[in-house]
């Protein structure tokens, strides 16, 4: 049922559509009498095989919940799952492609465009195995779902069986400055689409699951 509802502001006659059927309570945020904070940055990306779940079987593997870091484990030392060299990165606001999809209304946010952008400076001076790693994610990135851990210690990326998004690299490669007072670094610049905020998880031992001993501040 809908329900037209007519406002004068003003002097100007306005036509609200407002469906019944769309009530939503707002919600409210419980705030201590002090200001909780959450320490920024992205330390390392996490990459998964695109044909892996939670929850089902992959290669003949039954995996479990997400939340269960024995289960990342298991996926790790299948390969389903890789984490990146450490680093650091950020993730601005997002980008909304809007459209109008009334006459009478704001136009509407068809959807979100999120970019991460990463930086790693570690380097393999022996086998030089950071080449052919950022160069597989280029390479491949069609196969792979993008995931993040920040520096707070949560995992960023969709917690349903499927995690991670599909991600396009609009630039990914190998800086060398013009001079040797700095070190090489590799930069990626990866976006993906979803609609709303990305919501943090804790996954509790995730970097141990990944046999890392580099603390999350």
């Amino acid at each position: 049922m809908e329900v037209y509802k007519i406002n004068v502001m003003k002097g100007t006659l306005i036509l609200t559509l407002c469906a019944t059927d769309c009530h939503v309570n707002p919600p409210c945020f419980a705030e201590d009498c002090d200001i909780t904070t959450r320490p920024s940055g992205i330390q390392f990306l996490i990459f998964f095989a695109c044909d892996f779940s939670f929850d089902a079987t992959v290669d003949a593997v039954p995996y479990g919940p997400i939340a269960d870091y024995t289960v990342w484990e298991t996926a790790i030392a299948n390969g389903h799952i890789g984490l990146s060299p450490e680093g650091f990165g950020s993730k601005p606001q997002s980008t909304p492609q809007t459209e109008r999809v009334s006459a009478c209304l704001p136009e509407a946010i068809i959807s979100e465009t999120h970019t991460i952008a990463f930086t790693s400076k570690s380097m393999d001076n022996t086998n030089l195995t950071d080449a052919t790693y950022w160069n597989n994610i280029k390479t491949n990135y069609k196969r792979y779902r993008l995931g993040y851990v920040g520096c707070d210690g949560y995992f960023y990326g969709k917690s349903t069986t499927e995690p991670g998004y599909v991600f396009t690299p609009s630039a990914l490669g190998l800086i060398k400055e013009d001079n040797n007072d700095t070190v090489d670094r590799y930069e990626a610049n990866l976006s993906f689409k979803h609609n709303g905020i990305v919501i943090p998880q804790e996954i509790t031992n995730l970097l141990t699951a990944f046999n890392t001993d580099c603390p999350v501040s």
